[in-house]
């Protein structure tokens, strides 16, 4: 017997097969991990669409409230002061027993009043307390050539004395309008500054935090997609400044050359930048807007058109905006939302190669 034709043709484990029928069995297992690859980035390249749908969808929310924040201000920016009659009256509420007291001699009503005269634009006007009642005193001033008009305001409690131009009055050698707490001297028109009524308003406020609430939230989002996309920075070492990431870079961006351009002031080593107004813009990860309302309310006086100009797009000639933040914002949000819908709408491809050989 020939040994070595018996162990070639045994059964053996150690029996190779012809490369030649090997191969398309090894073609067939790359094909399937590739294939494996090719569908796991597929299910990643949708969670990227969902979470750049995410970041548009706050952007959005974003631009709307920056939208009617913008309109609100306008309407502001239109509004002009109006100067009213001038009137004196009670710096108090002198309440309802003082009303029902009007027809009463002054002696009982006011009785730290004493007898004496008043004196309005000249005209002295004589007040006998036993006798004379206010309403005696409101008639006996209606009826001088003082030319202002007096009365008592019974839906206030206030006695008031006005004219459509400026006029005088003092307490003559009676105490009867210091007793009713009425301002003397020269009283002069008092101009409203609807301005400044109207940045006080409720609703302007609330247009206001409603910004506040949506960039804050689009700060947050941008963090989280980015991060999940694999393209944010770290945060700081204290953990109170947000992710540097492309999105929240732009708008950064955009809001720092509106203070530069406006105030050519810089942020502070916490990221943050205070106004006079009463408010702080933050990229910490609190508030975007931080708005301290006694403070804002007590300093929005002299700072109404600065308000105004930071916020409002300025256009030049070119049409170019320039300055207001809101405008610069704007063009931000566009750019990145142009970019983010790109990516969301690209074609998607299949993923899957033919194996010719398999």
């Amino acid at each position: 017997m020939d040994i070595a034709n018996s162990v070639v043709s045994s059964s053996s484990p150690f029996q190779t097969r012809d490369p030649e029928e090997i191969g398309p069995t090894l073609s067939i297992n790359l094909s399937r991990n590739e294939q494996i690859d090719q569908k796991i980035a597929k299910i990643q390249a949708r969670q990227d669409r969902s979470y750049r749908r995410d970041l548009l969808r706050e952007s959005l929310n974003v631009k709307s409230a920056m939208r009617e924040f913008e309109r609100l201000l306008k309407k502001g920016q239109k509004q002009v002061d109006n100067s009213s009659d001038p009137i004196s009256r009670s710096n108090s509420d002198l309440g309802d027993s003082l009303e029902s007291q009007l027809d009463s001699p002054i002696s009982t009503s006011l009785p730290n009043v004493s007898s004496g005269n008043i004196v309005v634009m000249g005209e002295k006007i004589s007040i006998d307390v036993s006798t004379d009642s206010i309403n005696d005193v409101i008639d006996s001033i209606n009826n001088s050539n003082a030319g202002v008009t007096a009365s008592y305001n019974t839906s206030s409690n206030k006695f008031e004395i006005t004219d459509d131009q400026d006029f005088n009055i003092s307490n003559g050698t009676s105490n009867f309008f210091a007793e009713l707490d009425v301002t003397t001297g020269t009283i002069e028109s008092e101009e409203e500054d609807t301005q400044v009524s109207f940045f006080k308003s409720e609703k302007f406020l609330q247009a206001f935090d409603k910004f506040n609430r949506k960039m804050n939230s689009f700060f947050l989002t941008a963090a989280e997609v980015s991060t999940k996309l694999g393209i944010a920075n770290e945060a700081d070492e204290d953990g109170e400044t947000l992710p540097d990431n492309p999105f929240t870079t732009k708008v950064k961006s955009a809001v720092e050359n509106a203070i530069t351009s406006q105030f050519n002031e810089d942020f502070d080593g916490n990221g943050k930048n205070r106004f006079n107004y009463g408010f702080t813009i933050s990229f910490s990860t609190g508030e975007f807007l931080e708005l301290d309302k006694k403070k804002y309310e007590n300093n929005i006086d002299g700072n109404v058109q600065n308000m105004l100009d930071f916020f409002l797009t300025k256009v030049d000639d070119t049409n170019t905006s320039d300055g207001g933040m809101f405008g610069l914002l704007e063009n931000t949000f566009n750019t990145m939302n142009s970019d983010l819908l790109e990516k969301i709408n690209a074609k998607e491809k299949t993923g899957l190669l033919v194996d010719v050989e398999a």
